[in-house]
């Protein structure tokens, strides 16, 4: 009776053993989420007709000559993540004149967007169906930041990173938009 209990324990200390094993080899083909990340990019986007002027400008927007404004919409998740990424950067760093459009099918939508992200104290404009900034800049897209100088569009960039956009602007821009 004692070998056979023994024998028993045996086989389920080896089968612990097997277990986290498997557990261990498992674990390890998980990737980890912080290195899962996209590349961080702020690119021009092309689809854009720069050297527009912008004929109305909003309250709610920098009054500023120069400014960068990011165009957000509410139903787009790579909006969502950075605008997620606005308020933390401007808490790094002094930004320069910056203001965000939120693009919406509704203002009850846009009133939540900016809540959730932390955009309240940032600038910023609600544009119905996104008419203001197509009218004035032909944008049709998002996420999106948008360059201006004296209500002139400079430069464009597509974006998933707003420390990639900082470094952009910097790097195309550096007396004048960058602070």
């Amino acid at each position: 009776m004692l070998l056979v209990l023994a024998v028993a324990l045996l086989v389920v200390a080896a089968a612990v053993v097997v277990l986290f094993a498997m557990l261990g080899e498992l674990a390890s083909r998980v990737p980890d989420p912080a290195t899962n990340r996209p590349t961080p990019i702020a690119e021009p986007y092309p689809d854009i007709e720069l050297g527009r002027v912008a004929g109305d400008w909003p309250e709610g927007l920098p009054a500023a000559s120069s400014c960068v404004l990011l165009v957000f919409s509410t139903m787009c998740n790579s909006c969502a993540d950075v605008a997620d990424q606005v308020a933390a950067h401007r808490a790094e760093r002094a930004w320069p004149e910056l203001g965000v459009v939120v693009t919406t099918g509704g203002r009850y939508r846009a009133a939540d967007f900016i809540a959730e992200h932390g955009l309240s104290e940032v600038p910023h404009y609600v544009d119905d169906g996104g008419e203001w900034v197509s009218a004035e800049f032909g944008v049709r897209h998002s996420p999106l930041a948008l360059v201006v100088r004296e209500r002139r569009l400079v430069a464009a960039y597509g974006l998933n990173s707003v420390a990639a956009l900082r470094r952009r602007i910097e790097r195309d821009e550096p007396a004048e938009v960058a602070g």
